[in-house]
């Protein structure tokens, strides 16, 4: 941003993602939220002085008061006083972000920033410091309806728009307006891009291809806008990041995410996390751990029929999918587990006096959602996984047969239509063109919120569902704790051999208490690797994630502007006080016998910095985006306790809407939840659009049946062998179009060969002489895909 030209703006916060609002009841009367949406509260004149390019006067355009502060010696506030009011205003670009505050010499060391007060956030002065996002702002042009102010004729007034060099990535790829959406009805609404929403949509996508003329249409809608084009860690970071192989998503989390609302200072304090409003959500920074949820949490805490189709078959496809890779095993890793995995129930029971020490472990590679390598030539890896790159391969997909994106388009509420208003209608959106409602088809449509664990609740709420009296809105996270220790090689080859370790292992702690273990050995972890006197060290880090029930006293309130509220508590101790010392005992135990090893079979030796002790160390809540459970489904299919969504994700007492985010989850593992979200979305989406769409029942036991599900015509024949007689029209070959099955009458209990003639794919759809060789079945479908 230059400098500004006068004229109407208004003035958005990058921690809160609200506006300056003039509330010229209050002291102080200048504060951050969507109070007053609709009026010119939040709209300020901005006029250049003609003493300093950068220097301006602000006054609101709803009374004309100008913006000034009251000198309070400790927090000097803003307000809007008259306008006789005389302060000017320095507004400067300080490269990716923009201050503003007083003009004159004593002010130059302070900034516009916030405080709380009273559940409310106000603008004050405070001393400038370049890592604080309260610092941070945006000016938006604007008219005098608060619409944004064209910088540029339209590009249909324009007198030649096929000249694309200055159109943006977004804006090429991503046309479509929430005007124009409301235009049509939509079989299928996404709401949110991230693990949840993304997973979701891309297979309903692959699924409609499958299908042609069956298929569904499906709109997915995202608040935010395209800002990374796949995981920041496949995109280029700023110098020096990385060379202490510390992964640093952590450092774009906390660039890019928004910062939620709290009701009292002890939550803020336990809080690191918050949502990303951008393509892809948090995938863009998180979700690269891919383990399973334990078999016993599985079974003990989630429903019956999600437990058996989770480990029986969308655990494996939700792998597929995200490229789950393990690293190549040399002979010093496998002799350096082997020795871990053998060794350590002597090395902890030798360590505690306490009852039934030991502690079997098992480490094994940590699963990591990532192709590293590709072993074919030219044929280039894939990197990192994130919901951008397949979202990003359907918009510029030539072909987008039913399947829509909306991007920028904050989903507000949903609104209801039949008896007692109880089907969903359509999404309220709200855009910088104002509010706008998207339907769906009547009478079959669904909504499937993937918002995340405060949004889908506060959507829902919105639209009047009370949450609360269906056990929800307990925002949990698990707890996480740590060891970090930097350390040296006494051989300085062996660590270029060894390389980078990463080993995972559950830890049954007797009881039912199950925690994942989680070590780094010189390598990239999902934590902050923190500042020591010497970072070229490399590190082992020991990571402990603990399970736990929702907590009740966590709760997400609606404010009174609309916008989500929450109370957040770290998790009670689920056993006796001596039970818990004697759990953490054995993991300081394993930890402790886990370094011993390390340290004889690498030939290392730990060394002692500032900043590193022997103590656990917990990480903040939502730190690494595991937070969940608004929204849950029950506690397995015999419990009594309430709950929002029934097993298929489908919300209790209303009709066409989902929810597929981590707020469904009961229960918070101990395990990162990346891998079970996005099994779940696989599942949601083959519930909703079958993939097998033909029905075969007991009397077709005589009977070939073939559906195209490769997405292209094709002929196909089926062998006769039997020689059964029929009259089939098809005997010499039946066009098939995606979607579309075909029957012949055959003789049960014969195997019978499907040759499979495809096009050529040139501009004649001419079909290859020779076919695909398939066996096909009486009784059975063959799906060609």
């Amino acid at each position: 941003m230059g400098d500004l030209s006068d004229g109407l703006y208004k003035i958005k916060s990058l921690k809160h993602d609200k506006y300056a609002e003039n509330w010229p009841d209050n002291d102080p009367g200048i504060g951050i939220g969507n109070y007053f949406p609709n009026s010119k509260r939040n709209i300020w004149k901005i006029t250049r002085t003609r003493s300093s390019n950068n220097t301006y006067t602000i006054e609101s355009a709803d009374d004309g008061s100008k913006m000034t502060f009251i000198d309070r010696r400790e927090r000097p506030a803003l307000r809007a006083k008259g306008s006789d009011a005389n302060t000017t205003w320095k507004i400067v670009n300080d490269g990716a972000y923009v201050k503003f505050y007083p003009d004159g010499d004593r002010f130059r060391s302070l900034a516009v920033d916030m405080f709380e007060y009273s559940g409310y956030s106000y603008l004050c002065l405070l001393r400038n410091d370049n890592n604080s996002r309260g610092q941070c702002w945006d000016f938006h042009r604007v008219d005098e309806s608060g619409r944004p102010f064209p910088a540029s004729p339209p590009a249909s007034n324009l007198p030649n728009t096929t000249n694309t060099s200055s159109a943006s990535f977004q804006s090429q790829f991503f046309p479509l307006s929430a005007e124009k959406a409301k235009e049509s009805s939509y079989d299928i609404i996404v709401v949110g891009t991230g693990i949840g929403g993304g997973v979701l949509a891309g297979d309903l996508f692959d699924t409609n291809i499958k299908l042609g003329e069956s298929g569904k249409s499906v709109l997915v809608i995202e608040r935010g806008d395209l800002v990374f084009h796949s995981h920041c860690l496949n995109t280029a970071r700023p110098v020096g990041l990385g060379k202490d192989r510390g992964q640093q998503n952590d450092s774009f989390f906390a660039s890019f995410k928004k910062d939620y609302v709290f009701t009292d200072q002890e939550s803020r304090d336990l809080w690191k996390g918050g949502p990303m409003y951008c393509l892809g959500g948090r995938s863009a920074a998180w979700g690269l751990f891919l383990p399973r949820v334990h078999d016993d949490t599985l079974k003990d805490f989630f429903p019956e029929s999600v437990a058996r189709e989770l480990l029986n078959e969308y655990y494996e496809k939700a792998e597929i999918l995200m490229n789950l890779s393990l690293p190549e095993t040399r002979a010093l890793h496998q002799h350096l587990m082997e020795r871990l995995n053998m060794g350590s129930d002597a090395g902890v029971g030798s360590r505690l006096n306490i009852p039934n020490p030991d502690l079997k472990v098992q480490w094994q590679w940590g699963r990591i959602a990532s192709e590293f390598s590709q072993s074919q030539n030219f044929d280039f890896a894939e990197g990192a996984y994130s919901t951008i790159d397949k979202l990003l391969e359907i918009a510029m997909s030539p072909k987008r047969p039913n399947f829509d994106m909306l991007l920028g388009a904050e989903a507000r509420s949903l609104t209801w239509t039949g008896p007692n208003s109880r089907s969903v209608k359509g999404v309220m959106v709200r855009t910088a063109t104002g509010d706008h409602e998207i339907k769906v088809t009547p009478g079959s449509g669904r909504v499937v919120l993937c918002a995340g664990s405060v949004a889908s609740p506060t959507i829902l709420m919105r639209s009047g569902v009370d949450l609360k009296a269906m056990g929800g809105c307990h925002l949990t996270d698990h707890d996480i704790i740590f060891r970090a220790k930097s350390f040296r090689y006494t051989n300085p080859a062996v660590r270029r051999e060894i390389g980078s370790m990463k080993l995972q292992t559950y830890v049954d702690l007797g009881k039912g208490n199950v925690v994942l273990a989680n070590m780094s050995i010189d390598a990239s972890s999902f934590l902050p690797r923190g500042r020591t006197r010497d970072n070229t060290l490399p590190k082992f880090i020991m990571v402990f994630i603990m399970r736990a029930p929702l907590r009740a006293k966590n709760l997400i309130t609606l404010g009174v502007d609309g916008e989500p509220q929450v109370t957040i508590r770290r998790s009670p101790a689920r056993q006796a006080p001596n039970q818990e010392e004697n759990d953490r005992k054995k993991l300081n135990a394993l930890t402790e016998s886990t370094m011993e090893t390390i340290q004889r079979v690498l030939q290392i030796e730990f060394v002692d910095q500032d900043g590193e002790t022997n103590d656990f160390k917990s990480l903040e809540l939502g730190g690494v985006a595991h937070e969940l459970g608004t929204v849950p489904m029950p506690m397995g299919e015999k419990s009594s306790d309430p709950y929002c969504v029934d097993s298929d994700l489908k919300l209790q007492g209303r009709e066409g809407v989902y929810v597929c985010d981590l707020s469904v989850f009961p229960y918070s593992p101990e395990a990162n939840p990346t891998l079970t979200l996005a099994a779940l979305s696989l599942r949601l989406s083959r519930h909703l659009l079958p993939r097998l769409n033909v029905k075969v029942t007991a009397s077709d036991t005589d009977t070939v049946h073939v559906v195209n599900h490769s997405g292209q015509k094709f002929r196909v024949w089926v062998s006769n062998r039997a020689r059964v007689s029929t009259q089939d029209a098809g005997e010499k070959g039946v066009e098939l179009e995606p979607g579309k099955q075909v029957q012949w009458k055959r003789k049960n209990g014969v195997h019978e060969a499907a040759l499979v003639y495809r096009c050529d794919q040139t501009e004649n759809w001419l079909y290859v002489k020779v076919p695909e060789l398939f066996v096909a079945q009486p009784g059975k479908v063959l799906a060609v895909m």
